[in-house]
């Protein structure tokens, strides 16, 4: 996770071989091999990871999803750990994701940041796009961050918390208790939140619920995976994303 973050890469891929572990490195969609981990030492590695992100390391037949803090240069770095089970074993996928900030510390010119404050004193929706672990995350993260929770109240939907935000309400889904995304958007307004905050959209359903919050003189902060422009205009003309146009 060092030699990751020291490379800038947030994607690390660990894969079974004859060797024991193979790792990968992630990055602008192209994953390089970046060596193994010992057959000797492969099994107590998986012990260690999968106990430091609160998974249950007896388990190898369903996927499980986890995480741990990690220090680096004096700043937090959560990674996400995914377990997936193959034919060839377990493969493990971990994501990491960089402390947030606020949007006066973001890397941006200040008719930017300006922007971003003005949208979050808005009804609508703030649609976050970009490629795959490109930062949408982290950038929603901060808008999150710099919100005046002495007059608005803010609910996160998540698959996992990725920080713990300061005064605001963060809700992490259990599907094996039934408790999905789309549960949760039906009774989120009864909780009376001003902004809400959700990850990826992915079905059309999403986007009904998350349009009809916006109605509601809410703000709704989510992300799109989009690799640029271009294709982010090509997908929001098509028919199931017509709500949000």
């Amino acid at each position: 996770i060092y030699q990751a973050v020291s490379e800038d890469v947030f994607e690390i891929i660990l894969e079974n071989s004859h060797k024991g572990k193979t790792v990968y490195f992630k990055k602008d969609n192209k994953v390089h091999e970046k060596g193994s981990i010992p057959v000797l030492i492969d099994s107590l590695l998986i012990i260690k990871l999968k106990t430091l992100s609160g998974l249950d390391f007896t388990i190898t037949e369903i996927p499980q999803l986890g995480k741990y803090i990690h220090i680096f240069a004096e700043k937090n770095i959560t990674a996400i750990v995914s377990t997936f089970p193959t034919s060839k074993g377990e493969r493990f996928v971990i994501k990491l994701y960089r402390q947030p900030v606020n949007i006066d510390e973001l890397k941006i010119n200040e008719e930017d940041k300006t922007f971003l404050k003005e949208c979050l004193s808005k009804r609508g929706i703030i649609l976050i796009a970009g490629s795959n672990l490109c930062g949408k995350s982290f950038l929603a993260y901060s808008l999150l961050n710099s919100v005046n929770k002495n007059n608005k109240t803010v609910i996160t939907i998540e698959s996992i918390i990725k920080y713990e935000l300061q005064n605001v309400i963060q809700c992490e889904l259990k599907e094996k208790a039934g408790f999905n995304f789309e549960k949760a958007a039906k009774f989120i307004s009864f909780q009376n939140p001003d902004i809400i905050y959700t990850e990826e959209v992915l079905s059309t359903a999403d986007i009904k619920y998350l349009s009809l919050l916006s109605q509601e003189n809410k703000t709704v902060i989510t992300e799109f995976l989009a690799e640029s422009p271009e294709i982010l205009l090509k997908k929001l003309e098509g028919e199931e994303f017509k709500e949000f146009r």
